[in-house]
């Protein structure tokens, strides 16, 4: 459940653990982790902007969740 407790069960040889590259870094660059690709998997997420409905949003935040989103914001 914990981001690092999963990197340490790893690099103690308790198991593998699916993680985004960027979190294990250190521990890649140190060998104390390898990278496995498996062919034919993908691994994707969606992220979600969300804010409180009746929170006011100034132009630069509307620019900011329309930039995230790809030009939509879905409303």
């Amino acid at each position: 459940t914990s981001t690092m407790a999963l990197i340490n069960a790893a690099v103690e040889g308790l198991g593998i653990a699916v993680l985004p590259r960027r979190m294990v870094e250190k521990q890649l660059q140190s060998r104390q982790l390898v990278e496995l690709h498996v062919e034919g998997m993908r691994f994707d997420r969606k992220f979600f902007v969300i804010h409180h409905r009746d929170k006011y949003l100034t132009a630069a935040a509307k620019d900011f969740i329309a930039l995230c989103c790809g030009g939509q914001t879905g409303a």
